[in-house]
């Protein structure tokens, strides 16, 4: 029996290995940064069950966002609106287990569900001035800053792959993309930046 250890390989490492060393510009209008391997939560409730919803937000550390297409954070976690009784929780690794096992364990007194969706899907980190150009050769979602704000998020297709798309604070932008599809919008993205110049950061 062979004792080597499984190695973990992200969504997106076969367009890093061809596109990674290749396209290093230094003044690229874009850049993409994979953030590989986090933990991935669906959750359907009702937040209109406050007993439910307290129980998740002193869980989360935050409460579940109830407009339609934002987000709310507790240190590096980021919980998305998907609909009315669904988020999407992203959060470091090592705290997805013990999330996770939190919220399973209110299925005993509330009707929801919590379901681990980490295996399919990935976030890539895109930032750089021309950013918003690109996003305009392949999604139909107005992202000028009057429209699209800080904290936003919302969900549509990029190229004819579905994505998530947040704006973070800092003016970057996360999408939550599936893993069969990775591939694909890692070589979208180094077509549509062409003319702009692309680094991908590792």
């Amino acid at each position: 029996m062979s004792t080597n250890a499984i190695q973990k390989e992200s969504p997106l490492a076969d367009f890093m290995q061809r596109k990674g060393a290749a396209q290093q510009a230094a003044q690229a209008g874009v850049v993409l940064r994979e953030r590989a391997f986090l933990g991935h939560i669906n959750l359907r409730g009702d937040s209109a069950d406050a007993a439910w919803a307290g129980a998740v937000e002193r869980i989360l550390g935050a409460a579940l966002p109830v407009r339609a297409n934002t987000t709310a954070t507790a240190g590096e976690r980021v919980i998305h609106w998907l609909g009315p009784d669904e988020w999407l929780i992203i959060c470091p690794a090592d705290e997805q287990a013990g999330l996770f096992d939190a919220l399973i364990a209110l299925r005993a007194e509330h009707h929801m569900a919590a379901t681990l969706v980490g295996g399919g899907q990935t976030v890539i980190r895109l930032s750089g001035e021309r950013l918003r150009e690109v996003f305009a050769k392949g999604c139909t979602l107005d992202f000028h800053p009057r429209a699209f704000r800080p904290g936003d998020c919302a969900q549509s297709t990029l190229g004819k792959a579905p994505a998530l798309f947040r704006l973070c604070d800092d003016g970057a932008f996360e999408l939550v993309i599936r893993r069969s599809f990775a591939d694909y919008i890692g070589l979208w993205l180094a077509d549509a930046a062409h003319e702009f110049g692309l680094r991908v950061e590792r």
